[in-house]
């Protein structure tokens, strides 16, 4: 089976999004899109890179019994993303492989998950011939940034020369905010395997599938930009891209 590579990459998905709360008074694509371009201001800002903490080796062993179990259970999982909304955990069954307060500790800790600081960079927002680009001054190796671009004449994100799609509104209160305040913003994504199509897919044969994500959001109380970017590649039933990179971005 390869299962196991897909399964952890939706299962993972679903827990990006804090809280969302859709706007129905305009386009929301277009007020999106609009909030995006006005926020992402040319210039030099400097960044913290954030990430979450360490995973500890108890939480790290419940993670992968869990997966293994899903491996196991390829029909029962397809059957469960099926019927669960963009965001929503499965909910408590034995074929997750774990007991229940097992499970209960890995729900409660991504709910209090906060991220943290690991580093700091100096971002540059380039403005030219109509198109928006990123990069980070001071590193010369790759970065997620040199894949994402905004094209204002098609009023568009890409990741990698492939157009996200608007996701949802985020409006997001201290108590319930990975970034420790209140903040709002928008996402956007692509992928390549809709759950909506996952009837139809043979989980026992190798599979490409691809995920990118994008959330522009802005601190309430700082102004603060974030950018959050998410990518995940698999290619023949494994994993060849995983990685995030969140920033927070101030003058």
């Amino acid at each position: 089976m390869n299962i196991k590579s897909l399964v952890f990459f939706i299962v993972l998905s679903s827990f990006i999004y804090e809280g969302t709360c859709q706007s129905k008074a305009v386009p929301i694509e277009e007020k999106a899109y609009s909030f995006a371009v006005d926020l992402l201001k040319e210039g030099t800002y400097q960044a913290d890179i954030l990430d979450t903490p360490p995973v500890s080796p108890e939480q790290q062993i419940i993670w992968q019994k869990m997966q293994a179990s899903l491996a196991g259970n390829p029909e029962w999982v397809k059957e469960m993303l099926l019927h669960l909304a963009l965001g929503e955990p499965f909910p408590y069954h034995e074929n997750l492989g774990i007991d229940e307060e097992e499970y209960r500790s890995i729900l409660t800790t991504l709910d209090s998950e906060r991220l943290i600081k690991v580093d700091s960079t100096s971002v540059r927002i380039i403005h030219e011939d109509n198109i928006i680009r990123f990069g980070e001054t001071e590193n010369d190796e790759q970065s997620l940034l040199d894949y994402l671009y905004i094209d204002k004449i098609d009023r568009q994100i890409y990741i990698d020369d492939d157009a996200l799609a608007f996701r949802t509104h985020l409006l997001v209160n201290e108590t319930n905010s990975k970034f420790s305040n209140a903040w709002h913003g928008y996402s956007w994504e692509y992928q390549d395997v809709p759950v909506e199509k996952l009837e139809d897919l043979d989980f026992s044969e190798p599979f490409d599938a691809t995920l990118f994500k994008c959330t522009i959001g802005k601190i309430e109380e700082t102004d603060d930009i974030i950018l959050y970017i998410t990518a995940k590649i698999i290619e023949q039933g494994q994993p060849a891209v995983n990685t995030r990179l969140v920033l927070v971005l101030r003058k």
